[in-house]
């Protein structure tokens, strides 16, 4: 049952720091991203360690454990969705499937990419068509229903957290 009431107060701590970041990343962008998540987290944690009861061992390795697990959740997510060439490419995919499946090479033409970039824009693809993000559809590929739901989290978490990365792809 504490591990339940850790993993239960981690997803607390981690709306809690997904909603400081939020305010921070709002009026402040300059400051690198996991420094960000780092400062939140460590002053929640030294929050936790003030408002706890004393002499309290177990409610203290929760607290730790619950800080931890929002320290992981938002910085995976959030880094991910910034710096990853995988959305990067739901990302690109979604915008050009307007006009149907989308190709290597029209992504390429599109983002005038390199060829270093085109090769790992082909291992991406790859990837999201194994984790069901991508279809192929004839010559191209277009993005599934799940596909469509991760990108919706993380164009929601780019504007929430004003990813600037992920919004200059």
């Amino acid at each position: 049952m504490s591990d339940l009431r850790t993993i239960g107060l981690g997803l607390l701590f981690t709306l809690l720091t997904f909603f400081q970041l939020a305010i921070w990343r709002l009026l402040e962008t300059e400051t690198f991203l996991f420094i960000q998540i780092l400062v939140i987290t460590f002053v929640n944690y030294l929050f936790t360690l003030w408002i706890r009861p004393k002499n309290s061992m177990r409610i203290q390795v929760n607290l730790f454990g619950a800080v931890l697990v929002a320290f992981v959740l938002v910085t995976f997510t959030t880094v991910n969705v910034d710096r990853s060439r995988s959305f990067t490419t739901l990302k690109w995919v979604h915008e050009l499937q307007l006009s149907g499946p989308v190709s290597v090479d029209e992504i390429e033409n599109a983002k005038r990419l390199t060829a270093r970039d085109v090769t790992a824009i082909e291992q991406r693809i790859e990837e999201q068509v194994q984790f069901g993000t991508l279809n192929g559809k004839g010559d191209g590929f277009v993005l599934s229903a799940f596909g469509e739901i991760i990108l919706s989290i993380a164009n929601g978490l780019s504007v929430v957290c004003n990813l600037k990365g992920y919004q200059r792809m």
